[in-house]
């Protein structure tokens, strides 16, 4: 099994750690991105994930995602990642 990752963010003066769900390298515009959740769940009972992207390099680590395409392309591979792994289970 293996271990979690986590990333630590400083939100309003405060640290707030974050379990990484997902690190995806994309290709065509060679950057990385993470998908991570507070563990926290919505009115729904679904737990919140939220997803960015990662430049370990940079003032900002984690910048929000401005293209559209790109956000959408990680909500599909997460659902699908998600919808194989419900099915095997």
């Amino acid at each position: 099994m293996e271990d979690k990752k986590y990333l630590e963010l400083k939100l309003d003066g405060k640290i707030v750690k974050y379990e990484i769900l997902y690190t995806l390298k994309f290709e065509n515009n060679d950057k990385t991105y993470l998908v991570y959740t507070d563990n926290t769940y919505d009115k729904d009972n679904d737990l919140n994930v939220y997803a960015g992207e990662y430049d370990k390099n940079a003032d900002i680590v984690l910048k929000d995602i401005e293209d559209d395409e790109i956000f959408d392309t990680i909500l599909d591979i997460v659902d699908s990642v998600e919808e194989t792994r419900d099915q095997n289970a």
